[in-house]
């Protein structure tokens, strides 16, 4: 919608959610720790035997493994329900968990207070799924390791994971309700979901209309792309936008240089030993400018915030470049490469005391830092460029290298943040790196299929009937999402006018809300605190307005409504006579 996995800040090998977590562009809900209310389980990287279960049971539904050839493997897959709010003649709300080990997202999602689907589950008294995304948390048909095959990743894609969704829905139903039938047939289905799984939501509306009657898509990059260094772009131009401009141009200008620098083998070895400490000149010019683009990492989801009081945010950075430690002057709207040099920049940078704990936690090393003081133990400072073990990871590796592309590379151009070497290539062969076979298997193409992907599901220009989009305005995934401003983007005209059930948008026009002064998925997955900016409030409250409106088109074979009864069925129906009869014995 976020554990911050190592690669994927360039790759998309990095939603939701935020600076506690691993590398991850799209951050996953657990991986974002949103605030002390809202608290989340566990650590998603963790391997399935650490998992503690969650207050709620979590159940698991037999699926097929193919749901399009001749392989009748099954596996199970994982889900969880809550009935708190549910009355019969609700809706049932899913909740897409995305990439990411759901369990961790079941106390934000199910329980949390500030939890804006628990609001809307609570007025439309509605029963919530927590759905499992194939090949990730106990959802696997395989033990996912850096030994799983290319062979049983197959069957991992797109197309195989939303075709799961109306195979489980058609079977489901509770033992607290055995007389109510909540088969998308009988009862009104709304699929929910941000980053990743708000694409899934949009599409599985799409794909699955008589499943799905609606959904909400927060911050969903419907577009498959291999370039996707608009990531950088946008974010210094929100840097920009919130008046830090000084602050982009000294990165440009340390960046440009350090490239300089990376080119001669002596003087490559004296610059990494400034950033990372002894024993890291062997880190590749790659994994070099991943970690000097750290600094960038929580932009995604807080902006020039910092999450939890860690103070590695960006305008944390920012202040302390912008200001010179000896007379306490904040520099000018042209930075200080200007007035100092371009050195005075680099050496500000590597003495940030905040860079070296963030390439710790965030790559998975030991260096020790400019200080020498920032490693625990055995310093090793040069695996930046080995694949994640984690089985997240690994399944989100498989999704962007074979299908998604979102290969997060420089920005070359006058908003230049980050070095030329986080380069086009050096995200195609992290993909080498996580699956050497793969290619070779024929199970794994040269590069990511982004033009079936977008052939099939039609990016940005799909669209899907009783689907509301949102964004934020400075999230670097609006740029591929159908609310896109980039000038390769079909720039759609985003409306708040409710369309009739049913109806579709035209061509250029988008039922959503752009939302100012936010970031990734701020309405979907944020806590308390973004529930106090009124553009997320304005559009939960568009949404429920419109679901209001959608569910009076359902199509009900037996006549139940929100709570209220309005038989259509023929006279005489047993079936439609004996649920009114089960409402009834419920006292409704």
């Amino acid at each position: 919608m976020y554990v911050l996995y190592k690669h994927l800040l360039l790759i998309g090998l990095a939603l939701l959610r935020s600076a506690q977590a691993l590398l991850h562009p799209w951050p996953a809900l657990h991986r974002r720790e949103l605030d002390e209310a809202t608290p989340v389980m566990g650590n998603s990287a963790g391997s399935l035997s650490s998992e503690t279960e969650a207050f709620i049971d979590h159940q698991t539904v037999t699926l097929p493994l193919d749901h399009f050839g001749n392989n009748t493997a099954t596996f199970n897959n994982r889900y969880w329900v809550l009935e708190e709010f549910y009355k019969p003649g609700g809706p049932v709300f899913l909740i897409d968990g995305g990439e990411s080990n759901s369990l961790f997202a079941v106390e934000y999602y199910l329980r949390g207070n500030m939890t804006p689907t628990r609001d809307l589950a609570r007025e439309f008294n509605a029963m919530v799924i927590l759905w499992e995304h194939r090949y990730y948390g106990r959802s696997t048909p395989y033990d996912i390791t850096n030994n799983t095959t290319p062979e049983q990743m197959q069957y991992l894609t797109t197309a195989q994971a939303l075709a799961d969704l109306p195979v489980f829905a058609r079977t489901f139903e509770r033992p607290n309700w055995p007389l109510i039938p909540l088969t998308p047939d009988y009862t009104p289905w709304v699929i929910f979901g941000g980053s990743y799984s708000g694409t899934r939501a949009a599409f599985a509306r799409a794909k699955y209309p008589t499943t799905f009657l609606a959904a909400y898509a927060s911050s969903a990059p419907v577009q498959a792309r291999i370039d996707m260094s608009v990531y950088f772009e946008q974010i210094a131009r929100g840097i920009i936008e919130f008046g830090f401009g000084n602050c982009t141009r000294d990165m440009r200008a340390a960046v440009q240089q350090i490239d300089k620098q990376l080119r001669l083998p002596a003087t490559a070895a004296e610059l990494k030993r400034k950033f990372l400490g002894k024993d890291s000149e062997g880190v590749g010019n790659g994994g070099f400018g991943l970690a000097l683009s750290l600094v960038l990492y929580n932009w995604q989801a807080w902006g020039m915030e910092s999450c939890c009081g860690n103070e590695w945010g960006l305008r944390n950075f920012c202040d302390y470049m912008e200001t010179d430690p000896e007379t306490n002057v904040t520099a000018g709207a042209q930075g200080w490469a200007k007035e100092t040099g371009v050195q005075w920049v680099i050496d500000r940078w590597a003495q940030w005391p905040k860079l070296i704990g963030m390439v710790n936690r965030y790559l998975g090393q030991n260096c020790e830092g400019y200080y020498g003081t920032g490693n625990d133990g055995t310093i090793y400072c040069d695996r930046f460029d080995a694949a994640r073990t984690d089985s997240a990871s690994i399944s989100w590796a498989w999704l962007i290298c074979s299908e998604w592309g979102f290969v997060q590379s420089v920005n070359l151009g006058p908003n230049q943040i980050v070095s030329r070497y986080l380069s086009q290539k050096y995200g195609q062969d992290l993909c080498y790196h996580y699956f050497p076979t793969g290619v070779s298997s024929g199970f794994l193409p040269h590069k990511p299929q982004v033009e079936k992907v977008n052939g099939e599901f039609e990016g940005w220009n799909m669209r899907a009937s009783n689907t509301f989009f949102t964004g934020g305005k400075y999230d670097p995934w609006t740029s591929l999402s159908v609310l896109s401003s980039e000038k390769w983007a079909p720039q759609n005209v985003v409306s708040h006018d409710i369309p009739t059930c049913g109806m579709p948008t035209p061509r250029n026009k988008i039922f959503g809300y752009l939302m100012k002064n936010t970031v990734h998925s701020f309405d979907i997955f944020g806590g308390k605190k973004q529930r106090h900016f009124p553009e997320v409030n304005d559009a939960l409250g568009i949404f429920s307005t419109a679901l209001k409106e959608w569910l009076e088109c359902y199509d009900r074979k037996y006549g139940l409504s929100m709570g209220t009864l309005h038989p259509t069925s023929p006279a005489g129906d047993d079936l439609g006579d004996h649920i009114r009869d089960v409402i009834c014995g419920y006292g409704l």
